[in-house]
């Protein structure tokens, strides 16, 4: 049985590189291994630049790692890790909030970190932790 190939993703609207408030760290793609993602000190190399990129619902964008060309991914236990980008893919849906926090497409649990560095999603707390300038 043949697999369908993963959709390319759409038009990128902005690049960016996001800090955590709550640790001053930077979400970061790791090039060694392709799907962790981790929160590390901001040198502005291409592992903290992220990509906005149109999803299938225009209120969604993807995360897409600058460094791998993968989208920021998650599932329903909070583990957070990147993948082959797919438009299509809730999973990979990503809305940014005016509190400066990102809120999961499929889950809606919101993106955090901790000052070791792991990157999860949790419910929404309003904590620092969960803002992302």
């Amino acid at each position: 049985m043949a697999v369908p190939a993963a959709a390319a993703p759409a038009s990128v609207t902005a690049s960016v590189t996001l800090r955590n408030e709550g640790t001053g760290l930077c979400l970061t793609a790791n090039t060694h291994d392709s799907q962790l993602i981790r929160t590390t000190g901001c040198s502005g190399f291409t592992e903290h630049k992220w990509e906005w990129v149109r999803s299938d619902r225009p209120e969604f964008g993807m995360l897409r790692s600058v460094a791998t060309g993968l989208c920021l991914d998650a599932n329903a236990s909070g583990a957070v890790y990147s993948n082959p980008c797919n438009t299509g893919n809730t999973y990979q849906w990503w809305a940014r909030q005016p509190e400066r926090d990102i809120r999961h497409g499929a889950t809606g649990r919101y993106l955090d970190s901790n000052g070791g560095g792991d990157v999860y999603t949790l419910g929404r707390n309003g904590g620092a932790n969960q803002r992302w300038s």
